[in-house]
């Protein structure tokens, strides 16, 4: 579970939390929840490469506005500032359109 993931990432246990989080993306590759946390622990690690790769395949999986935030950041530390601002725009455009459809 997820609780049981940031305790590792919080012990220092960051590699096993990215172990199981695979495995359990392996098992359900819908699983959006266990996308987000990879992802977060990558940009922890400094593995903004794997960082962003998880955050797209997270966008492909479960589109959310947080999704194109989270990969925009990354993709804004890693010097890809034209990118990091459509997956900005993204995200407002998606926030938008959720609002209007609610």
């Amino acid at each position: 579970d997820f609780e049981t993931r940031a305790i590792e990432v919080y012990q220092g246990r960051a590699d096993e939390a990215s172990d199981n989080l695979r495995a359990g993306i392996d098992a359900d590759p819908k699983n959006a929840a266990a996308y987000d946390a990879l992802g977060s622990i990558y940009v922890e690690q400094d593995k903004l490469g794997e960082a962003e790769s998880t955050y797209r395949l997270l966008l492909e999986n479960q589109p959310s506005a947080a999704a194109h935030r989270e990969l925009a950041q990354v993709l804004a530390r890693l010097g890809r500032l034209e990118e990091a601002s459509q997956e900005m725009a993204k995200a407002q455009a998606f926030n938008r359109s959720t609002s209007q459809a609610q």
